[in-house]
């Protein structure tokens, strides 16, 4: 393992091929010399790839949270709960996130559905607005402005995440914002309070794609903080309950590519952080991409309000390939990613 810049090398010999792994950081690339794939031997030897999450910084004039977020200029208010997060310099560093989650919670609220309905009575243009931009059926908004956010004090899990690394930065802290899949995370008894975790959904049923965040210490620990949740996994009993709610985090940053391109896939690329998980490890492969069966649209139908396409399934051609092929390992290190990976270790089985 190595955590340098370096290019590191590696040899795996094997009876068929000769692999040569090559890899920084931010790069790998893993060589097969002499690849032979037929129909009945579609995949190459494994690749392991071993990975470590590293903080991001919350940059003005970046979006965040699938774009749905804008850092803008700071306004009045802005700048007013910063000065707030910036006295909390002065606390022990293992106190901040949870008092910054408080101080981001005193000034937002989670848009639900219910209480943009008793906006209406008193503050129908309010209500109006939330419902357009940051409600729960506003998913597909982009490029909120953050100051706006904080100006009228409402959104759902994206944006109060956005917020929180936002204000967490001013306390000093740096932290990642996480994502997990529709249908990973349930909703379970909080052991801390007897209540839902999610008041939206009910005990033990999945829960939709989900933000949250975590906070990394300057002993290299990661803490765990849902916002939308009030959650915080700065104790054991904390952190015991995004375990058993299965906080699983998607991979941001990594992008997997097969040459040559035309003949050969990637397969079983897809990694998870769980929670407070610093490092996590992965397999995956090339494949033959003519073993699997492909489409043909043969038909075209419109109709007034619709168009569909009759697709024809065609039968793999299990044409083998042999020669040189290659596993290419990117880290595409957009500034607005929402986590930053560094490449700690790839190797194949021999």
């Amino acid at each position: 393992m190595n955590n340098s810049n370096e290019l590191i090398t590696g040899n795996t010999e094997s009876k068929k091929e000769e692999i040569e792994i090559l890899f920084t950081k931010k790069h790998a690339s893993v060589l097969f010399r002499e690849l032979n794939l037929t129909s009945q031997n579609t995949f190459s030897p494994e690749i392991e790839l071993t990975v470590e999450k590293q903080p991001i910084k919350i940059i003005e004039g970046e979006s965040y949270a699938d774009n749905i977020i804008l850092i803008d200029q700071e306004n009045e208010k802005m700048r007013s709960i910063a000065s707030e997060a910036e006295l909390l310099l002065e606390s022990p560093e293992s106190e901040r996130p949870r008092k910054v989650l408080d101080l981001l919670r005193s000034k937002m609220h989670y848009a639900y559905n219910d209480d943009v309905e008793r906006l209406r009575e008193n503050e129908p243009e309010l209500a109006v607005w939330i419902e357009k931009n940051t409600g729960l059926k506003a998913l597909n908004v982009k490029n909120v402005p953050l100051s706006e956010l904080i100006e009228k004090g409402y959104g759902i899990c994206g944006h109060l995440s956005v917020a929180f690394l936002w204000l967490a930065q001013k306390a000093g802290l740096n932290g990642v914002l996480l994502k997990s899949d529709h249908g990973v995370i349930k909703n379970i008894k909080r052991k801390d309070n007897g209540q839902k975790l999610f008041n939206s959904f009910e005990f033990g049923n999945s829960v939709s794609a989900h933000h949250w965040v975590e906070i990394k210490k300057s002993d290299g620990k990661w803490i765990p903080v849902d916002p939308s949740t009030k959650l915080v996994g700065d104790s054991e009993q904390g952190l015991a309950i995004f375990r058993e709610a299965n906080y699983r985090a998607i991979i941001d940053g990594l992008h997997f590519e097969a040459e040559p391109k035309d003949k050969l896939g990637v397969d079983g690329n897809q990694m998870f952080f769980n929670s407070a998980e610093s490092t996590t490890s992965g397999r995956c492969h090339l494949e033959l991409l003519n073993a699997k069966p492909t489409w043909r649209v043969v038909k075209r139908e419109i109709s007034l309000d619709n168009i569909s396409y009759v697709r024809e399934k065609l039968p793999p051609t299990n044409i083998p390939y042999v020669g040189e092929a290659k596993l290419k390992i990117m880290n595409s290190q957009h500034s607005n990613q929402s986590m930053n990976v560094d490449i700690l270790e790839v190797k194949t089985e021999k």
